[in-house]
This record gives C-alpha cells, structure tokens and sequence, in this order.
C-alpha cells in the first residue's frame, strides 16, 4: 500500500509536467510563426519596392527564394502546431457510438437512430465539460467507439492521428458506413433543394455513386427495381426517385463484427426479403397515379 501511495503523486507531477512542455512548445511556435510572418511581409513589401525602382533579376531572384522559405517555414510551424495534442479528461458520461442495427450493441448504452443524432449528443457533451471540440474530440472518441473492433480499425485508418478539426472528422463520420441510405438520402436532397438547383438523372448517378461505396446492396436494389418497372412507367433515376424508393428497399441486414461468433442454429435468421418485380413495381405505379 505505501509503494503504491507514494508512486500515485509522481504520476500526477508526471502529467502536470508534460502538459507544461506542450504548453511551453506551443508559445515557442506561436512565436516563431509571428517572426516568420513578420519577416514574409517585409519581404514582400521589399519586392514592391524592386518592382518599381527597377532592380536587378539577381535581387528579385533571391528575394522569391526567401519569400518561399519562409513560406514552408511557416507551413511546417502550422503542421507542427496541430500535433501537439492538449491533455484532455475524457467525460465519464460520454457516450458510445452505436447504431440501432449494429450487431455489436451494448445493451446498457444508447443506440442512436442515426449517425448525426449521435454526433448531436457528443457535441453537447463535450460543452457541458468546456471542452474545446477541435481540441478534445479524438480523444472523447476514442472512448465512444472502444466497445468495438470494427469501429475502432476504421477510425484508426481514417481519423485517429490525421491532425483534423472536429468539423473534418464529423464529415467523415457522417459519409461511413454508419449511417443509413434513407439518411443519406434524406440528407442529398435536401442539400440539393437548398441550393436552388434542379433535379435530373445526373443528380441521380451522383447520389448512387455516393452511395455505392458503403451500401452496395442498396444500390443494387434501386438498379433492379428501375430495371423491373415497365418502360412506359419508368420515371427519370433522379434524386427525387431514389428518395421516393428508399424507405422500401432499405433492407439491409444489421451491422455485425468481424469477430462475431456466428451460430449455425441462427444460420438462415436476419436475411434480407426477396423482392419480385411485381412487389417493387406496385409502389412505383401508386406514386405516378398520384402525382
């Protein structure tokens, strides 16, 4: 007991010094970057008074040179600036990242219906606790997508570590495979009528292709379904078609870990149904009688 009590005050004095190295860094940075800036602008305005005055090539040639040094050097200061990572607590009530479908659920946490909801709920979180969200939201994540394995690879190969603000890593996590089509779907179109601009088939392979990369199932059964569909009643494979569609083919089967352990009595449980041309053409048919 008394080894352990006296090694717990140097593991804090431990923390506390790293985060006044980070600290002492950062102003150490802070200030190189202002003399660099200050120094670009002298440059340039030196260059202005070559221009005009009329001075030689040799003169203008090394002022570019210098202008472009300082310029990386002011680059790099900016890389360096964002790997150094604050020391941040992670609330103890932050939540878990899971999906209402995954097949790794906690059955004691909050599933969320979609990713921005979840996303909503980790934002205010993080302000209950004044944390700054660019500063602390690798660190929170992290906590929020341990519970599983799938989720943690791919926010390792695709956040972790990539010196992102909180407004990259969001749109990232909302483009995942986390998220639902109809969501997905629901979200293009509605972007897509906020800018004022028209609906069309080129529209419609711009969502599909979107889509293709994290729901291939589902962009196969809207190509099928269109392809089902007698030619007279076809309408255009725009935006406003797959949204109308969506809801009924969105039958993809829950998320499952790639460690799960799969049992044979459960073989043939969760397949997704099998559509007939005549049950995906009947809804097509009802929405163009009622338009």
């Amino acid at each position: 007991m008394d080894s352990e009590d006296s090694q717990a005050p140097q593991e804090i004095v431990s923390d506390a010094t790293l985060q006044e190295d980070r600290e002492r860094l950062r102003k150490v940075l802070e200030a190189s970057r202002l003399a660099a800036v200050q120094h670009l602008s002298r440059c340039e305005e030196q260059f202005q008074q070559f221009l005009v005055l009329g001075a030689e090539d040799v003169d203008l040639e090394r002022n570019q040179k210098s202008r472009a040094l300082l310029r990386r050097r002011i680059d790099d200061i900016d890389a360096e600036t964002k790997k150094i990572r604050p020391n941040v607590v992670v609330p103890r009530n932050i939540l878990t990242l899971q999906i209402v479908g995954d097949g790794d659920l906690v059955k004691n946490k909050t599933s969320f219906e979609t990713v921005d909801k979840f996303l909503c709920m980790f934002e205010m979180i993080l302000y209950q606790h004044d944390l700054i969200l660019d500063d602390a939201w690798e660190q929170c994540m992290i906590s929020a997508v341990q519970h599983s394995m799938d989720k943690s690879q791919w926010f390792q190969n695709n956040l972790m570590g990539k010196a992102m603000d909180w407004t990259q890593a969001k749109s990232m996590m909302r483009a995942s495979n986390y998220d639902t089509p109809v969501n997905f779907v629901d979200r293009f179109e509605t972007t897509l009528r906020s800018t004022g601009t028209l609906d069309g088939p080129g529209y419609g392979t711009v969502l599909l292709k979107a889509l293709a990369g994290n729901h291939p199932t589902f962009v196969q059964q809207v190509r099928l379904a269109y392809a089902a569909a007698p030619r007279h009643l076809r309408p255009p494979m725009d935006v406003a078609y797959v949204a109308s569609i969506a809801p009924i083919l969105n039958m993809e089967p829950p998320r499952k870990e790639s460690n799960a352990v799969k049992s044979p009595q459960k073989k043939f449980r969760g397949r997704p149904a099998k559509f007939t041309a005549k049950s995906i053409v009947r809804p097509i048919r009802l929405d163009i009688s009622i338009e």
